[in-house]
């Protein structure tokens, strides 16, 4: 894939956001005020934030059909505010959790302004309602790290009903577009893509993004006084994650190859017990069982975390996950046992409702039988770098939520927090973005067209490669992982990687084969940061 030069496309927005265009020798399928690649949480939050304010918004979406229910778990509740919660209180908790990486500035700005956006923003203009007691006060629960009861949420998948609201207003307002069953390919830089020479000694910028439309097949140029990459996290890198299919690292990959500073690429987040579910995301199980009583037993029926009890510090949730990763490949199992079954069936359902009804759904009652878990890749609190307007290293490009790292979480992230992060990111996001327009003129250059090779891929390729990049970093770059382990996941993703690169240039492009090539190419990544290299 290569890009063949046309005649010159000069496009110059004005401050009331209209544009011309002279010498157009590529067709331009859409000119736009801000242009949003992913439609989860944080990019509906920033659509929302500019919408309401009558900028022009274009939303990708890799999905056709927005309104279908994801199998995977989104978050279970947002960080609000609690009885007495101060700002100080919230960012306490924020910095012990963080063991020193936080960004202290971030943490300010999540702690003070988090609680006014779910008042102002969910609450009264999207009408969220949340979980309420019989006297109509807030039910806030406590969630581990939280000095108080400060998560509300909307019965056991709230994200559902944070992305339902979103749409619903989004779809009211004529200055949105949706277009769905859309691929980037690669954000559109003034160095890489513009046919004058000359714009490479200009400060470099993002002016848009090559699209690939799933439906046509045909390649779109869509250009944009600002881009904001929304696409989530990396969990699907991994053999076991919470996380959906589209958790691929795309947005990540994107920043990357158009020259954004990218950081903490080690800081991935693992959840201690899932619901192992062959073919299916993996489903958070409270560590809280554990607490509780459940034992933690192999396929021969044997407790094990004693046997590990000399190699690990306590039984904190790390030293846990590390210690069934082990017991797994010990007995060569693809999971573990989790056993609850000796308490009071009552009182587990009244404790423990959630993961009840959660298991009960996927086939095991726990109240009477052992359920199988796994640990799994959870939550990314690296990424791309971001200030706390999301705005990245690269001038016109933005990044809203988990693809982005504004150092709120540090080291790992507390629960409720991500979903605060995304909210109140995309509305100080949208306010920069919104004050930029007024003050200033946009330049684009003529954008080179992109050629697309003929190469059919065959689709076993995918699944085997695919394959190797999610048990590679699994075994090598996961929970456990040691220098050999890590030597060797470098070589055999810097072979996976080259080869896919040699095919990327011949062959006809798919969302399959675009998430595979990002996906390879994060990992890549993530696996020369374990070993001691920095971006």
């Amino acid at each position: 894939m290569f890009p063949l030069s046309k005649r010159t496309l000069l496009v110059y927005f004005k401050s009331n956001g209209s544009f011309f265009v002279w010498n157009v020798g590529v067709k331009v399928v859409q000119q736009t005020d801000v242009l949003i690649i992913g439609c989860g949480l944080a990019g509906l939050a920033t659509a929302w934030g500019l919408a309401k304010k009558g900028v022009n918004v274009s939303i990708l979406a890799i999905e056709d059909d927005l309104e279908k229910p994801k199998v995977h778990q989104g978050i279970a509740g947002i960080a609000f505010q609690g009885d007495r919660d101060r700002p100080s209180d919230f960012a306490q908790d924020l910095v012990n959790c963080g063991e020193g990486y936080c960004n202290q500035r971030a943490v300010e700005q999540l702690s003070t302004l988090g609680p006014q956006y779910v008042q102002e923003v969910l609450i009264e203009e999207l009408g969220v309602e949340f979980d309420q007691s019989d006297e109509g006060i807030y039910k806030r629960q406590v969630y581990p790290g939280h000095s108080t009861a400060r998560v509300v949420g909307h019965g056991y998948n709230t994200m559902a009903s944070l992305l339902k609201a979103f749409r619903a207003k989004l779809h009211e307002k004529s200055n949105v577009r949706f277009l769905t069953n859309r691929t980037v390919i690669d954000l559109l830089t003034l160095a890489q893509h513009s046919t004058k020479h000359t714009d490479a000694y200009k400060q470099p910028s993002c002016v848009g993004a090559y699209v690939l439309n799933g439906e046509t097949g045909e390649v779109e140029t869509l250009l944009a006084k600002e881009t904001v990459i929304a696409t989530g996290g990396v969990g699907h890198l991994f053999l076991h994650t919470t996380n959906g299919a589209y958790s691929r690292g795309d947005g990540l990959a994107l920043a990357a190859r158009a020259g954004a500073r990218v950081m903490h690429l080690d800081k991935v987040e693992f959840k201690t017990t899932t619901l192992y579910v062959p073919g299916e995301p993996r489903c958070s199980v409270t560590e809280s069982l554990r607490e509780a009583g459940a034992v933690l037993i192999n396929s021969k029926g044997q407790e094990f975390l004693g046997a590990y009890a000399n190699e690990m510090d306590g039984y904190s949730n790390q030293a846990v996950s590390r210690a069934i990763c082990t017991e797994m490949t010990r007995c060569q199992e693809g999971y573990v046992w989790m056993d609850l079954s000796k308490k009071d069936p009552a009182w587990i359902k009244g404790t423990f409702p959630h993961e009840y009804e959660i298991c009960l759904s996927k086939g095991y009652d726990i109240t009477k039988e052992k359920i199988p878990v796994v640990p799994a890749a959870h939550y990314f609190a690296g990424g791309i770098m971001i200030d706390r307007t999301g705005q990245t290293s690269l001038k016109r490009l933005r990044a809203i939520g988990e693809v982005g790292c504004s150092g709120v979480h540090g080291r790992a992230a507390l629960a409720g927090v991500p979903g605060l992060e995304a909210l109140v990111w995309a509305n100080t996001c949208a306010k920069d973005i919104i004050n930029g327009l007024d003050r200033f003129a946009f330049y684009f250059p003529s954008i080179k067209k992109m050629g697309t090779g003929r190469v059919p891929v065959d689709h076993s390729l995918l699944l085997q490669d695919w394959n190797t990049v999610r048990q590679t970093m699994w075994n090598y770059v996961g929970i456990v992982k040691d220098t050999p382990r890590i030597r060797r996941a470098n070589s055999l993703l810097g072979d996976l990687y080259r080869e896919i690169r040699m095919l990327y240039n011949e062959a006809t492009l798919s969302s399959e084969f675009l998430g595979l090539y990002n996906g390879v190419h994060c990992s890549m990544m993530m696996a020369r940061v374990a070993g001691g290299y920095q971006f």
